[in-house]
């Protein structure tokens, strides 16, 4: 019985707790408790700056095309019978090499009409010029003091008309041994040959094109330059013209960057070409073909020219330049800033800028699109490595 009681009362003891336990959670208020959490900048790539003097290079690609190219043709008519075996395609030929020959019968059977002609012309000048002296002989001789009426008695117009068949014959003469030479096709230069049209037996008339050489001595680019470009050539506009050949040009294939060559500015376009608005740059190349790597038409290479020295210049890596031309500093106080840059060249993977200040500056590597200015950034170091 007792124990009845006291189970009765532990019972009532609990639920009364658990009841004003309720209470107490249901009527009691809970405070929020907010943590604030602390941002942390974004971390973005730099590099320091500082501007220097730099030596600009001027870059530009081209072709390499031969100085001179020639259509051998034919200056007389007749029946090839005989061709040289350096007159074939991908040969060389030395200046006076023997091409091939036309057939030379008439041409020097006129020759020797020509001879004859000039023959016959002369002995009739020496009868004129003796008809000439006696009939003068004769006027005088009659006691004549003043010139006769006509010049026929003197013979002076049978005399000039038999010195104008000499000198006819002579012509005819000459034109007949240079047709007869002309019999024989040879190379007017050192040269390569690019094609031979002609085979033995061929009919070929006069302006018959027999084949094309290009001379091997010298080859030539032109290289389109913008007029940012052609400000940055070392060279006083006044003087041009007597110092182009002196300015090297280094010239590397662009298929096979180790084959590389040296050559000469040799002038400058003094026009501007209506669809590019650039000036063409023209590179000549000597002795091209006994080169260590020899250097042949319709290579495509890529031309590097020594400019004007720039002061105040900064040295960026390419990636540092936006789509809108500027670059992404970062100042004293770890905040994002934006500078126009005026890029005066590129090379190697670089680019050369002026930027508005010419203190050392922290120039982010690789921006992003959605850089604010003002926007608080932590700055990581960065290499960058020259291509």
């Amino acid at each position: 019985m007792r124990n009845n009681s006291l189970n009765i009362l532990v019972g009532a003891i609990i639920l009364t707790s658990t009841i004003a336990a309720c209470f107490w959670l249901v009527f009691t208020p809970v405070e929020a408790t907010i943590t604030e959490e602390k941002s942390v900048p974004h971390p973005v790539s730099v590099i320091q700056v500082r501007p220097q003097q730099h030596t600009a290079t001027i870059t530009a690609y081209g072709q390499v095309a031969p100085y001179r190219k020639t259509n051998i043709v034919s200056a007389i008519s007749g029946r090839l019978v005989q061709r040289s075996d350096v007159f074939d395609k991908g040969m060389r030929v030395v200046k006076g090499d023997l091409l091939a020959t036309v057939e030379d019968v008439a041409y020097r059977s006129a020759v020797s009409q020509q001879k004859q002609e000039l023959a016959n012309a002369k002995l009739a000048l020496m009868q004129e010029e003796r008809r000439a002296s006696q009939a003068k002989k004769d006027w005088e001789r009659m006691g004549n003091k003043s010139a006769p009426s006509s010049a026929l008695v003197l013979h002076t117009p049978q005399l000039d008309a038999a010195k104008a068949r000499v000198h006819a014959a002579k012509a005819s003469l000459a034109k007949a041994e240079n047709d007869l030479r002309n019999t024989k096709i040879t190379a007017p230069y050192d040269a390569a040959v690019i094609s031979r049209n002609v085979a033995i037996g061929s009919y070929v008339s006069e302006g018959t094109v027999v084949g094309t050489i290009f001379g091997t001595d010298l080859l030539e680019v032109q290289l389109p330059l913008t007029e940012k470009q052609f400000s940055l050539l070392p060279i006083p506009p006044e003087h041009q013209n007597s110092v182009w050949k002196e300015l090297p040009v280094k010239l590397s294939s662009v298929t096979t960057p180790e084959e590389t060559w040296e050559g000469k500015l040799a002038a400058v376009d003094l026009q501007i070409t209506k669809a590019t608005r650039q000036r063409i740059a023209i590179i000549r190349i000597s002795h091209p073909l006994t080169k260590v790597h020899p250097l042949l038409p319709g290579t495509f290479v890529k031309a590097e020219i020594s400019g004007v020295s720039l002061e105040n210049i900064y040295a960026l890596p390419e990636s540092s330049l936006t789509q809108q031309g500027a670059v992404w500093t970062i100042d004293s106080e770890s905040t994002l800033k934006k500078v126009q840059a005026d890029i005066k060249f590129r090379y190697q993977g670089m680019l050369y800028a002026r930027l508005p200040n010419t203190s050392p500056l922290n120039i982010v590597v690789k921006p992003l699109g959605s850089y604010l200015v003002g926007t608080e950034v932590t700055p990581v170091s960065a290499e960058v490595a020259h291509e």
